[in-house]
């Protein structure tokens, strides 16, 4: 059976279409994966940044410690360990509060959401 020449064209329509939903695709899955490799370098310097801040808070905070303990210790042995105390909970509710700084604003890969959010309202637009 001979086909038509608006068949042929539909059809060469759906092709052209069906590319540029795969080209479509194929630049929102590049930039989700730019995006995840980024969250992955941030969540990287956290965790290190989080590992220095134990490591040389602990050896700052014992040298400290064992400084004030002994230099009041023959006065006040209850008062040295009192100031020591309050002086690491100090040191840890400030790390506390730099560690919730840190955070993100709470939307992860927000340039992919967005390129979403324009297709879907393109797509309506198209639909309607």
């Amino acid at each position: 059976m001979p086909t038509s020449p608006a068949d042929s064209s539909l059809g060469l329509a759906a092709r052209r279409c069906a590319l540029a939903l795969f080209t479509l695709a194929e630049s929102r899955i590049e930039l989700f994966t730019v995006e995840l490799q980024e969250e992955r370098a941030r969540l990287q310097r956290v965790f290190l940044l989080g590992l220095g801040i134990l490591a040389f808070g602990l050896l700052s905070g014992m040298a400290l410690s064992a400084a004030v303990v002994a230099y009041w210790w023959a006065t006040a042995p209850i008062t040295a360990l009192l100031v020591v105390a309050a002086i690491h909970g100090g040191l840890g509710a400030l790390l506390w509060w730099r560690l919730i700084a840190t955070r993100p604003d709470g939307q992860r890969l927000p340039a992919t959401v967005l390129q979403f959010r324009k297709d879907r309202a393109c797509l309506e637009r198209l639909a309607s």
